[in-house]
């Protein structure tokens, strides 16, 4: 059985660049997203950073180092 066109496009050295989004809420007033989003790029340690999206104009901006 063939694999699928798009099984075809990702690579195992691919995985490491993926990023998990997680940890979302929504503002009491519903103009902004927070979010965390989990980097696996390094074997080991894994590294998350926070960001805020104003969803009226869909920019997002990173919280914190």
């Amino acid at each position: 059985m063939a694999a699928p066109a798009w099984a075809q496009l990702l690579a195992s050295g691919d995985l490491s660049r993926l990023r998990s989004v997680g940890g979302v809420a929504l503002s009491p007033d519903n103009r902004y997203l927070a979010y965390t989003i989990t980097m696996r790029d390094r074997p080991v340690d894994p590294t998350a950073n926070s960001g805020l999206m104003d969803l009226s104009t869909e920019k997002s901006v990173r919280l914190g180092g």
